[in-house]
């Protein structure tokens, strides 16, 4: 799931490209390349971490709901990034 909006996530900013990514037990790492040319694009770093921990938190409560997914407490992601 992750992985599927990480590729997707170039679509909705076509400034950005999607490198590597990791997906850990309790994170994630991933590079990101953002082209300085003009057209949409996010504000900052922060706007498409933003958009990224919404849309897996959406979709990952959505397989909880209609798959069984484990469920989880609290935050699915924590509050900042590094």
């Amino acid at each position: 799931m992750v992985f599927d909006i990480w590729g997707d996530l170039p679509r909705r900013f076509p400034c950005m490209a999607a490198d590597a990514i990791a997906v850990m037990p309790n994170h994630v790492h991933f590079l990101v390349w953002l082209d300085r040319q003009p057209g949409p694009r996010p504000t900052t770093l922060g706007d498409l971490v933003r958009v990224f921990k919404s849309i897996t938190t959406l979709r990952y409560v959505d397989g909880v709901r209609r798959l069984g997914w484990p469920v989880f407490t609290g935050r699915f992601w924590q509050r900042n990034y590094f």
